[in-house]
C-alpha cells in the first residue's frame, strides 16, 4: 500500500468522525456512496478527483478531494403523485448547512478537540464548499428519490510516493 493511500484512508476516517460531530442528528457516516440507512439524516462519502501534485518531486503536495453527502430524507418507489419527501428535512437543511460549513472551517486542520493531528497535512488549510446546496436526487436504476446536500472537502497532503 502506498503512503498516499494510507494518508487518504486516515483522512477519510477523520472526516467520517467529524461529520457526526458537525451534525449530531446524523445517525451514521458511511464510507460508501450508494448506501441507505434507515434513520435520516446520515452521511455517505466518495473520493473526488486528485489533480497532479504541486511542490517538489521529493515531497509533492496532493489535493485530495472528498465529496460528503448529507442525506436528509428518501422515499422508495416514488411516483410523480407522491408527496412524501419530509418537509421538515428541507427546513433543517439551512441549519445543517451552516453547522457543517462552520465546523469544518473552524477545524480546518481536521483537528477537533481530543483528536491527534492527521499526519502529512499540507501547509494550506482544508477547504470546504457546498457548491449546489439542497438538491433532490434520483437513485439510478430505481424509483427511489432522496433529498440531500453535497459538500466538497479539499485536503492538501504532502507525501512521498514510494514503491508499492
Amino acid at each position: 500500500m502506498s503512503e498516499l493511500t494510507t494518508v487518504a484512508d486516515a483522512v477519510l476516517e477523520r472526516v467520517l468522525a467529524m461529520e457526526l460531530l458537525a451534525v449530531p442528528d446524523a445517525a451514521y457516516a458511511s464510507r460508501r456512496w450508494v448506501y441507505f440507512h434507515q434513520t435520516v439524516p446520515f452521511w455517505v462519502n466518495r473520493p473526488g478527483p486528485v489533480p497532479s501534485p504541486s511542490g517538489s518531486d521529493k515531497m509533492p503536495t496532493y489535493e485530495l478531494s472528498h465529496v460528503m453527502r448529507l442525506v436528509l430524507g428518501y422515499h422508495h418507489e416514488a411516483l410523480r403523485t407522491d408527496n412524501e419527501i419530509d418537509g421538515n428535512a428541507q427546513e433543517r437543511a439551512w441549519t445543517y448547512q451552516a453547522a457543517v460549513m462552520g465546523y469544518f472551517e473552524r477545524y480546518s486542520r481536521l483537528d477537533p478537540p481530543g483528536q491527534a493531528p492527521v499526519a502529512h497535512l499540507g501547509r494550506e488549510p482544508v477547504t470546504i464548499e457546498c457548491p449546489i446546496g439542497l438538491d433532490l436526487k434520483v437513485l439510478p436504476l430505481s424509483r427511489s428519490v432522496y433529498i440531500a446536500m453535497d459538500f466538497e472537502l479539499v485536503v492538501p497532503v504532502t507525501v512521498r510516493l514510494g514503491k508499492e
